[in-house]
């Protein structure tokens, strides 16, 4: 059993964001490269373990603010982030498998996104977590 390097690429929905100071709308799309070295309790129907990589890409926002001092704007700025985590498999049938999985993300990059340069629109946290399930196709 050897190290399974997975890639892949995410650009989830876009999130509208509304508070007192406007409307923003943060989209994000990256490519992922991991590594997870070795599995625990492997068996036909049921595998995991632990995995680690990167993500990079572009996280974007355009917002209109409410106050008449804002500005309205666009911005894209690197996107830049280190993971670790656990994730699982479970066999459901033929060559189609359960994948779930939690972990932890640093980000190495924060950027933040102002209407004005008094008024901060959202700032990355250093840490985040994030859970996940979907189907997996498996083919020889």
């Amino acid at each position: 059993m050897g190290v399974e390097v997975p890639l892949g690429a995410a650009s989830p929905d876009s999130v509208l964001r509304i508070d007192r100071f406007g409307s923003t709308l943060f989209t994000w799309t990256a490519g992922r490269l991991a590594a997870c070295p070795f599995q625990l309790g492997s068996s036909d129907a049921l595998e995991g373990g632990p995995c680690a990589g990167l993500d990079m890409g572009v996280i974007g926002a355009a917002g209109t603010p409410s106050t008449p001092n804002g500005r309205s704007g666009e911005s894209n700025s690197l996107w830049v982030d280190a993971f670790a985590g656990l994730r699982f498999q479970i066999k459901v049938f033929g060559p189609l498998f359960l994948l779930g999985g939690g972990e932890l993300i640093v980000p190495f990059t924060r950027p933040q996104f102002f209407f004005d340069p008094d008024t901060p629109v959202y700032s990355v946290p250093p840490l985040a977590g994030a859970l996940f399930f979907g189907l997996l196709a498996r083919f020889p």
